[in-house]
This record gives C-alpha cells, structure tokens and sequence, in this order.
C-alpha cells in the first residue's frame, strides 16, 4: 500500500510539473544586453530571421512575435523573414485601427468560424502583417487589450479572429479552440469562461516567476535545447523603448504584462479540464 501511494504521489507530482508554464512557453527578450550589442530598437527584420531561425534549430514548436510588421523595411531583412517563417510555425501579431492602419485584407484561413461571433472590438482597419509574411505566417493574432479583460475573440472588417494569447495557447496544447459563443472557448480538455463578447477577463493575483532568455544570447548560440524545445517561443522588448502599464504589481512592460496575461490564461486552461488518470501500476489507475 505504501509503495502504491508513493507511486501516486510521483505521479501526481509528474502531472503538476507538466502543467508549469515555463514547459509549454519560452520568453525571449530585447534587453539593455541585447541593445548594447545591436544598438536600439528597432532592429532590421533579418534579426528577427535569425531569432526565427534560431529557435527553428533549437527544437521550439513555434514563435510569437510581439511587434508589428505591417510596414515594409530593407527588402533583404523582409525577405530574410519570410524565409525564416518557412523553418518553423511562426505567429504575427495585428492590431485594429491606430494612426498608419490599412484596410489589408487577411487571409480567410485565419477567420474563426462562425462569422458574427461576439466580440467587445471592432474595426474596418488595422495594423496587419505584410502581405507576403501573412502567406508565410501559420497564425495571426489581435492585441487590441491593454487591462485585465482581454478579448479572445475580435473583429476585423466582418469576419472573427482570434487574439494573439488564443493563438498562443493553440500552439501550446496541440489543438484548434472551439467558441461556445459568450460562454467558453475550449482548447483540448481545457476551457476558458469568457462573457457575451468573448472577454476573459484574467486573474493576475499571482504573476508568473518568468525565466527570461536575452535575445542576444539566442542569435550568440548560447541557448541550450533544454531551454526551448518543444515550447512556444514568445518574442518581445524588455527595454527602456516600451511601453508600461500601471498594474496591481506596480508598472510593467507592454510585453511582460502581455507574458504574465498568457501565464494566467494557460493556468486557467489547464484548470478548467479533467485530471488525468495517473497509472501507478499496470492494471491500476488512480484519478
């Protein structure tokens, strides 16, 4: 009997640990390092190429870029990207209405279905990736929250997209959400309660201990395997350039609180399912 509740317990601790968001998700930052080696930001695309291709070669299920790309730059950088995009599944990210926005149109395989879905924003224009990096792109995704309520679901010249946590989290457990319109949007075994606009609105009581990866040391090669196999790889700016927001926690990088908005969500979808069974022994299963 003992053996088989240490058993339990082993299993139990194994389930738990493969829940942690640190071992679905890696966050890469632009940092003072990375600046004092690159110079500020903004940095030509082919960088963001290299990251790409750096988190390709290190065996990341994907990469979220957390800037917009929706004007072109040096049309080696641009191309450079778009190659890069071809390695590996990588997420851009788009936003609604704002000075310099376009009336770009999105690919259809992007749109959630059905069309109508509830939604807090709308608009008939927007910050939306090259065309060229669209058509290499496996996910795009909306940003349009700067609170704790995040709209999962948004609206773009009539059609629904998904925000860019949803794409995310898509990535990160394997599976396509499913929108219970106003009720939940199921992820795998997972769910996440949303209300009559398919808000969620996130808990960020407790913020994630995030182990942050300079990007510097991603394009030197002195990230191990270890670090972002398998994960998510989320790209953003750490610097004195971005952006704050005043938080219950103090002030916080736009690209952080986007990072601990994710955390929060992952740990709510992974709440919100079944506990899987635990097999202690061969023909014996504990729940």
């Amino acid at each position: 009997m003992a053996r088989f509740a240490a058993i339990f317990l082993l299993g139990i601790a194994a389930a738990l640990k493969a829940d942690e968001f640190s071992d679905k998700f890696a966050v890469v930052m632009i940092d003072e390092g990375s600046e004092a080696k690159f110079g500020p930001f903004p940095y030509d695309r082919a960088l963001m190429a290299r990251a790409a291709a750096a988190c390709a070669g290190g065996g990341a299920r994907a990469v979220a870029f957390k800037f917009f790309f929706d004007q072109p730059k040096t049309l080696a950088g641009d191309a450079a990207l778009r190659d890069a995009m071809h390695t590996i599944p990588v997420v851009l990210q788009a936003r609604l209405g704002g000075d310099g926005s376009t009336m770009r149109e999105i690919p259809s395989r992007f749109r959630l279905t059905p069309d109508g879905l509830g939604t807090a924003v709308r608009d008939d224009q927007g910050w939306i990736p090259l065309p060229a990096l669209l058509d290499a792109a496996a996910d795009v995704g909306f940003v349009d929250f700067n609170s704790r309520d995040i709209p999962l679901v948004e609206g773009y010249r009539g059609a629904s997209y998904k925000s860019l946590i949803l794409c995310c989290l898509e990535l990160a457990v394997g599976a396509k959400a499913r929108v219970n319109d106003g009720v939940r949007i199921q992820i795998g075994d997972g769910y996440i309660p949303v209300d009559a606009r398919n808000v969620y609105r996130v808990d960020l009581t407790n913020l994630e201990p995030l182990k942050i990866i300079s990007f510097e040391r991603l394009l030197a090669g002195g990230v191990g395997r270890d670090e972002i196999k398998g994960r998510v790889v989320v790209i953003g700016l750490d610097s004195s350039p971005i952006p704050t927001l005043l938080t219950e926690h103090g002030r916080m990088g736009i690209h952080r609180f986007f990072v601990q908005c994710l955390a929060a969500s992952y740990r709510t979808l992974r709440a919100k399912q079944p506990l899987e069974p635990v097999h202690a022994t061969a023909g014996l299963t504990l729940r």
